[in-house]
């Protein structure tokens, strides 16, 4: 059941009662989150001039006024310079009439200069709703570099369903780049945010998957993107389940974005680290246990929240080779994932862990 397709055609009441029949075939997981994302995506093109006139300062206010919202922002170009074959295809997924446009998931949202304010409170309002009663699917992505010299980058994707659903779904993951300088009509050369440049896979849309219970994990690798970069937040990981309507329609049923690309190191001393790596969060305590090869002088034990964003972070010293373990004070945390690891000089060793 899609209980977001084509809101706009449905009153109040009637979603209530859609999301309330639907909740209870939800059962709660351990395993990934069960937070609701919806997706607004700004249809636009280098050359137009509303897409850098209002519609510009529209996409920009709404990032301001839903920042406490759970929604993630893509900025397809369906035409000109800073068309990929996957923003085309993903404009064309939201039959698309013109540009600029926008659109919460994948329903048209009506909107000019003037109507715009009441339009961005009204797609709040529609997240919120959206992500109060949990997901149907949760879904976490991350993407992995390795420290040799490589082009390549891996997706690393856990997907679970809450239940048996019936449909056809598939998982696609895709670069949002945050570091793009190109020109836009009205505005100049200007950093273009959100960005969503290509696919992880062949079909812009993924690959199948099967809507049945327990946890799936997907490895997708590709090569980087043109001016792709590592730094945090430049270049985001944007994992989305689509429930396949028809041969022409894909909906989003749920997303995840991540700003964190992991590096893992092949020298001898972080491997050891990684294939030995255990993390656990126990009374309010967070654990991080791993043997190394060899003395480490300085490293950083730290804990980022699902979004990528630290919540912990501590210096340590000294490390001897063999067995180690660390401890962090995590009451002031909320349940959900985190993912735990340790920072040697600047490649990272990670583990998902749960607080519940």
């Amino acid at each position: 059941m899609i209980f977001f397709y084509h809101m706009k055609n449905l009153n109040m009441k009637s979603i209530f009662c859609s999301i309330f029949m639907s909740i209870l075939f939800f059962t709660a997981t351990a395993q990934v989150s069960n937070d609701q994302f919806s997706i607004i995506t700004k249809v636009s093109a280098d050359w137009c001039p509303n897409c850098g006139g209002w519609a510009w300062d529209v996409f920009e206010d709404m990032r301001t006024d839903l920042a406490d919202k759970n929604v993630i922002y893509v900025l397809a170009h369906r035409s000109g310079d800073l068309e990929t074959p996957t923003s085309r295809a993903w404009c064309e997924n939201l039959k698309y009439q013109y540009q600029p446009e926008f659109y919460l998931n994948n329903d048209f949202q009506n909107m000019n200069s003037s109507t715009a304010p009441d339009a961005i409170t009204s797609m709040g309002e529609q997240i919120d709703l959206l992500s109060s009663f949990g997901a149907f699917a949760g879904v976490y992505g991350e993407g992995i570099i390795s420290d040799v010299d490589t082009e390549e980058i891996t997706a690393h994707v856990d997907l679970e369903f809450y239940g048996e659903i019936t449909g056809e779904y598939y998982i696609g993951v895709y670069f949002i780049q945050n570091n793009i300088i190109a020109n836009q009509s009205q505005q100049g050369d200007v950093l273009q945010p959100k960005l969503l440049t290509d696919a992880f896979t062949e079909d812009w849309y993924g690959i199948p998957v099967t809507a049945t219970t327990g946890v799936q994990s997907f490895d997708f690798t590709t090569m980087r993107p043109a001016g792709f970069s590592a730094e945090e937040g430049d270049t985001e990981i944007l994992t989305v389940v689509w429930n396949k309507i028809d041969e022409e329609t894909y909906v989003i049923f749920n997303a995840h974005v991540n700003g964190t690309i992991q590096q893992v190191s092949n020298t001898t001393e972080l491997t050891t680290i990684q294939q030995s790596l255990k993390g656990n969060i126990i009374a309010n305590t967070a654990t991080l246990s791993f043997d190394s090869a060899q003395n480490i002088d300085n490293a950083t034990f730290f804990i980022n929240d699902i979004s990528g964003r630290s919540v912990y972070t501590q210096s340590v010293s000294n490390l001897q080779e063999g067995n180690n373990s660390l401890e962090a004070d995590v009451s002031n945390l909320t349940n959900g994932i985190y993912v735990m690891g340790l920072n040697v000089e600047g490649t990272l060793t990670t583990v998902k862990v749960f607080k519940k």
